[in-house]
C-alpha cells in the first residue's frame, strides 16, 4: 500500500478501524466498581456485628449463625473475594448438615454459591459435582420451577460455557431462563442475568442469529430498570451495534453506533479515545447507506480524535502504556 507520510491522518476507513483497534487499552478511569464491592462495605460491618451477637446469644455451631454466615458469604462471592467467602459457606453447610432438620433451601443455596466459588477457583471438577448434587436435590425436594433451580442451572451453564461444553452450556442457561420468566412477580434482573450470560456464550460461539435477540431484550430490560442512559444499557447497545455489523447490516447498526457516540461524548468527552471505534464503525454504516457525506464527517472526527490523543500520548514516556498504544496507531495509519 502507498504511504501517506505527507498527511498522516488522510487515512481510509481501514486504516481508521486497524487505529481504533490500537487504542482499544487505552486505560479509562472505572465509572462503577466492580459488581458486589459496593454492597460488601455497606453489608459487611453489619453482618459481622450480627455474627458476634448471634454467637453469643446461641452459640458457635446454631443455626441462626448460619443464617447469619450465607449471606456475608455471597457478598464475599459477588466481590470474588472467594478465599473469604467459601469458609464460610463451608462452615454454614456443617452447621445445616448437623441439624435436627436440616432446611433444604438453605443447604442447596449453600451448594451452589460454594459450585460457584469453586468455578471461579478453577476447581471445575468440583464445581460441576458440587452443582449437580445441589440441582437433583432441588428438582425431588423444590420443584422443576423453583428459583433456586435456576440458580443451580445458572451456574452450571456458565461453568459449561467456561469448558467449551457450550450444547449442555445453552441448554442449562435456556431452562434457568425459562424459570425465571415464569416467577411472578417477574424479576427483571434475575432474568437479565440469565440473558447476559446467554448473549455471551452466543458471541462466543460466534452464532450472531442467537445472539441478537437476547441483546435486544437486554436493552429493553435495562432501559426499563436503570434509564437509557445507564452503564449497562450503553454496553448492551454497543454489543447489539456489533452484531448488526458483523451480520452486514448497516441499516440496524447505523442508529446504535450514533447513540454510543453521543453517551461516549456525554461520558468520556469528545476527544476521548473510546469513541474512535464507534465513530470507524458508523461511518462505515453510513457508506453502506449510500450517506456519504455523513461518513465522511464521521471519518474526519475519527482522524481529529486520533490526532488529538496522539499529540497527548507524546508528552508521556515512550514506554507508558498511553505512548506505546498511540505509537502502535500511528503505525497503522503510516501503513496505509
Amino acid at each position: 500500500m502507498k504511504l501517506l507520510s505527507s498527511t498522516p491522518f488522510a487515512c481510509t476507513l481501514l486504516s481508521l478501524a486497524l487505529s481504533a483497534a490500537c487504542y482499544a487499552d487505552v486505560p479509562i478511569k472505572p465509572k462503577r466498581p466492580p459488581c458486589g464491592c459496593g454492597s460488601l462495605r455497606l453489608l459487611e460491618p453489619k453482618y459481622k456485628k450480627r455474627l458476634v451477637e448471634a454467637q453469643k446469644k446461641y452459640g458457635a455451631d446454631s443455626i441462626e449463625v448460619a443464617r447469619i454466615l450465607v449471606p456475608l458469604a455471597v457478598a464475599y462471592r459477588k466481590a470474588e473475594e472467594f478465599n473469604k467467602g467459601e469458609p464460610l459457606l463451608t462452615r454454614a453447610l456443617t452447621i445445616e448438615s448437623r441439624a435436627a432438620k436440616p432446611d433444604i433451601a438453605a443447604t442447596v443455596r449453600i451448594q451452589t454459591n460454594l459450585g460457584a466459588i469453586y468455578a471461579a477457583t478453577e476447581r471445575k471438577e468440583l464445581a460441576e459435582t458440587t452443582l449437580k448434587k445441589a440441582l437433583s436435590t432441588e428438582k425431588q425436594e423444590l420443584g422443576h420451577d423453583h428459583e433456586l433451580t435456576a440458580d443451580t442451572l445458572h451456574e452450571l451453564g456458565s461453568l459449561y460455557s467456561s469448558l467449551g461444553r457450550y450444547s449442555e452450556a445453552e441448554s442449562n442457561l435456556l431452562s434457568a431462563l425459562a424459570i425465571r420468566e415464569k416467577l411472578r412477580p417477574p424479576r427483571d434482573l434475575d432474568s437479565l442475568a440469565e440473558l447476559r450470560t446467554l448473549s455471551a456464550l452466543y458471541l462466543k460461539m460466534s452464532d450472531l442469529p442467537k445472539a441478537e435477540p437476547i441483546l435486544r431484550k437486554q436493552v429493553a430490560i435495562g432501559e426499563k430498570t436503570w434509564g437509557p442512559h445507564s452503564y449497562s444499557v450503553v454496553w448492551y447497545v454497543e454489543q447489539l451495534a456489533d452484531v448488526y455489523h458483523r451480520q452486514g447490516n448497516a441499516a440496524k447498526a447505523a442508529p446504535l453506533w450514533k447513540r454510543l457516540i453521543a453517551e461516549r461524548d456525554k461520558t468520556y468527552g469528545p476527544m476521548s479515545p473510546r469513541l474512535i471505534g464507534p465513530l470507524v464503525r458508523y461511518a462505515e454504516s453510513l457508506k453502506k447507506l449510500k450517506r456519504n457525506q455523513e461518513s465522511a464527517a464521521m471519518e474526519a472526527r475519527a482522524r481529529a480524535v486520533i490526532s488529538a490523543n496522539r499529540r497527548n500520548a507524546e508528552a508521556d514516556s515512550p514506554d507508558s502504556l498511553s505512548g506505546k498504544t498511540v505509537a502502535n496507531a500511528a503505525k497503522g495509519v503510516a501503513k496505509q
